[in-house]
C-alpha cells in the first residue's frame, strides 16, 4: 500500500509542485482581497484534477501494469491512491485553515467549522470521481468528470422556472443550510457520513480493480 503510495507521489512530483506554488499564489491573493473563499476553493478542489491526473498519468506511463508486476496486490494498489489523494489533499485544507487563523482572517470557531466543510467536501469529491477512474477507459475520463461537474448546475437551471411557480419556501432552505452551516455537531455527523461514503468508494474501486485487464 505504501509502495502504491510513493509511487503515486514519485509520478505526481512535478503536478503536485505547481499545484503547491499555485496554492500560495492564492493564500497571497487571499489576503491581499480578504476573501476567505480564495484561501479554500482552489485546494479543495484540487482534490478532483489530482484524481484524474493520477489516473491519467499512471495510464500513460505503464506505472499500474509496472506496479502490479511486483508484489503488491491490486487492493492495495487502490488504497494507495486514496492515501496519496487523502495526504495531498487534507493537509493543504488544514494550513490553509491555520493560516488563516494566524493572519486573524478567521476565529478559532470558523477555522474548525471551514475545516470540516472543506474535508467532507473532499472526501465526497473522492469518492464520487476515484471509482469513475477505474470503471472507464482513460480518454473518457475527463469527459466523465466535466458532465458530472456541470450536471448539478444544469438541474439548477431546469428546476428554477419550476421553483418560482410553486409554493417552495426558498428562505426556509436557506435558514436550514445557514442552521448546518453554523452547527459544529451536525458538520461533524456529515463529515462521519463522507467517511462512510469514502470506504464504500474504497471497496467498490478494488472491486472493480481486480477485473481490470491490462
Amino acid at each position: 500500500m505504501l509502495a502504491a503510495c510513493r509511487s503515486d507521489f514519485y509520478l505526481m512530483k512535478s503536478t503536485i509542485r505547481a499545484y503547491l506554488i499555485a496554492q500560495l499564489f492564492m493564500v497571497a491573493l487571499a489576503i491581499a482581497t480578504n476573501s476567505q473563499y480564495l484561501y479554500l476553493f482552489y485546494p479543495t478542489f484540487t482534490s478532483v484534477f489530482l484524481t484524474m491526473n493520477a489516473s491519467s498519468y499512471n495510464s500513460s506511463s505503464g506505472f499500474s501494469s509496472l506496479l502490479l508486476s511486483s508484489p503488491i496486490s491490486r487492493a492495495n494498489v487502490v488504497v494507495g491512491r486514496y492515501l496519496f489523494l487523502l495526504l495531498f489533499c487534507i493537509p493543504t485544507i488544514i494550513l490553509s485553515c491555520f493560516i488563516m487563523f494566524i493572519l486573524g482572517d478567521a476565529t478559532a470557531y470558523e477555522m474548525i467549522r471551514l475545516m470540516l466543510i472543506c474535508c467532507t467536501i473532499i472526501l465526497t469529491l473522492m469518492s464520487i470521481f476515484t471509482p469513475i477512474t477505474y470503471i472507464l477507459k482513460p480518454n473518457y475520463i475527463s469527459v466523465a468528470f466535466l458532465c458530472i461537474c456541470f450536471i448539478p448546475s444544469i438541474i439548477v437551471i431546469l428546476l428554477k422556472p419550476v421553483i418560482k411557480r410553486s409554493n417552495f419556501d426558498i428562505q426556509y432552505m436557506i435558514s436550514t443550510i445557514e442552521n448546518i452551516y453554523n452547527s459544529l455537531p451536525t458538520l461533524t455527523i456529515i463529515l462521519f457520513i463522507s467517511l462512510v461514503l469514502l470506504a464504500i468508494s474504497i471497496t467498490v474501486s478494488i472491486a472493480v480493480f481486480r477485473r481490470k485487464e491490462f
